[in-house]
């Protein structure tokens, strides 16, 4: 069966702290969605390899834990995608979603503007 993908980006966050959490997520991730990009929003570049199927952007020094959603706030206004989906690190894949009902759910947000 022909591996495809979910039609938006999908975003995680994570901070210096949760390292541990995010080596299990990336593992699951990649484990059950090899072919689909994972972008990591973070703070320092992890010290353990990341699959090859996520991106690690830096969202620059780490401050206090009420800074936090500022720094997501300022990088999600950088970026031009009109969706995306958003998690964070602790928050594990345990099986294969189900990509064409995700998907559908997608298109189905583009098209109603009663939805979202």
């Amino acid at each position: 069966m022909e591996d495809h993908h979910i039609n938006i980006p999908i975003y995680v966050s994570t901070n210096n702290k949760h390292t541990q959490c995010l080596r299990v997520f990336a593992y699951t991730f990649h484990k059950f969605l090899p072919h689909q990009e994972l972008r990591i929003l973070g703070y320092d570049i992890p010290q353990f390899p990341l699959p090859p199927n996520c991106t690690f952007i830096s969202m620059g020094t780490q401050g206090d834990v009420n800074e936090w959603s500022t720094d997501l706030r300022n990088y999600f206004l950088t970026i031009n995608d009109e969706f995306f989906i958003y998690g964070t690190e602790d928050t594990f894949i345990y099986r294969k979603p189900q990509i064409d009902f995700i998907n559908y759910l997608i298109e189905l947000i583009r098209t109603n503007q009663h939805v979202g």
